[in-house]
C-alpha cells in the first residue's frame, strides 16, 4: 500500500558520488569564499550558495537510503 508523496525504496541517482563530491566541492569553495572576504555582499551570496548546495545534498544522500518519503 503506498501512502505517501514517494515510496520508500532508494532512488540510486547515476553519478551519484560525482554529483556529491561536486556539491561538497562548491561547498568548500563557497566557504573558504565567505571565511576570506571582507565584503559583506560577497559573504551573504556565499552564504546562501552553501544553503542551497547543502539542501540538494541532503536530499541526494538521503534519497539514496531511501528516507526521501520522510521529507516529503
Amino acid at each position: 500500500m503506498h501512502v505517501g508523496l514517494l515510496d520508500s525504496s532508494p532512488l540510486l541517482l547515476p553519478g551519484r558520488h560525482v554529483l556529491n563530491s561536486a556539491l561538497m566541492l562548491g561547498n568548500v569553495g563557497a566557504m573558504g569564499t565567505y571565511m576570506m572576504s571582507n565584503d559583506a555582499t560577497l559573504g551573504l551570496s556565499m552564504l546562501g550558495t552553501t544553503t542551497a548546495l547543502s539542501s540538494i545534498m541532503g536530499v541526494t544522500l538521503t534519497a539514496a537510503i531511501g528516507g526521501l518519503s520522510v521529507l516529503l
